[in-house]
């Protein structure tokens, strides 16, 4: 028998095993099963009511989060962006994923040392340029390459004006070596053919 319905009929002086034979124990025993029963309803509404505004409150403050982390990562993309495009300093961004790709089917291919196999192989090395394909640039790079725009420097690199093929094929070693970093001087040429003396600074996401 449950425990909570043994102590009810103890408190009426009534034996589980007799039946009352009194009519108003009887009632009065009815009367204390129903209030425990409407106790449990009762109970449990207001529990099933707390668990869903709880599970509310819950998906409202993940909402409100969600918004403000959205927020804070636009802000901070917006932030980033301006000073990419206005910054002095010449700037502009590669994707290396198909060459990066291709370099992993020469390793698998038993190539050992890129830069003998570039020094033996130009023409393949015109291929690996050909890969990289520059997805942004700022102000300050569009100026330093005389472009008419920043657009005009998106796209896959045209092998032919690379002047200084020896800075690319640094590149290629660098990523081959899975090195985050590569720093030289370089020799350029601008898209009206004068020529450009800079240092490069190359630096891959990790």
């Amino acid at each position: 028998m449950n425990p909570v319905l043994a102590r009810q009929l103890r408190r009426l002086g009534l034996d589980p095993e007799v039946p009352p034979a009194d009519a108003e124990q009887w009632t009065a025993l009815l009367g204390r099963v129903n209030s425990f029963y409407e106790n449990a309803d009762q109970n449990r509404y207001l529990l099933e009511r707390s668990l869903d505004l709880s599970s509310k409150e819950m998906n409202d403050l993940y909402e409100q989060l969600e918004t403000t982390a959205r927020t804070r990562v636009e802000l901070s993309e917006i932030h980033y962006r301006n000073i990419f495009l206005h910054s002095p300093i010449a700037m502009w961004e590669e994707d290396f994923s198909e060459v990066s790709a291709w370099l992993g089917a020469l390793k698998a291919a038993g190539v050992r040392d890129p830069g003998r196999y570039f020094e033996q192989n130009p023409a393949e090395l015109e291929h690996a340029i050909s890969l990289i394909i520059v997805r942004d640039a700022n102000h300050a790079a569009a100026e330093l390459f005389e472009a008419d725009s920043r657009e005009q420097l998106l796209g896959p690199l045209d092998p032919d004006e690379i002047v200084d093929k020896n800075a690319a094929v640094e590149e290629l070693r660098t990523l081959w070596a899975g090195e985050s970093r590569h720093d030289r001087e370089m020799v350029g040429q601008t898209a009206r053919g004068n020529r450009i003396d800079g240092i490069l600074h190359w630096r891959a996401p990790t």
